[in-house]
């Protein structure tokens, strides 16, 4: 495989994670449908991609047995908190998660 071909690879995936960070709509949509949703943004993925897309819908292994819908609701939690912090007009806006 050439390294610039892997690199792009990379970048696909990394991409769906921002969106998954700054859009909330876009978000929502991408756990009920990942693969689909991914390919829509990025174009095809390898099967090594789509294995990493199924871990961020928490397709694959979960920390600690986790079900799918507590993955699921702790991602989107994050990925909202960061969303929230580029709107924020004085950061942090998110509490910290240790003051929870």
């Amino acid at each position: 495989m050439n390294p610039g071909t892997e690199k792009r690879r990379s970048k696909d995936v990394l991409t769906v994670l921002g969106m998954l960070c700054i859009r909330p709509k876009w978000r929502a949509k991408f756990f009920l449908n990942p693969r689909e949703r991914a390919q829509e943004l990025v174009g095809r993925l390898s099967d090594e991609e789509l294995k990493q897309i199924d871990n961020l819908a928490g397709k694959g292994a979960r920390p600690n047995g986790m079900t799918k819908r507590d993955f699921v609701s702790r991602a989107s939690s994050a990925f909202e908190s960061v969303c929230a912090s580029y709107d924020c007009p004085d950061p942090p806006c998110p509490p910290d998660p240790d003051s929870y």
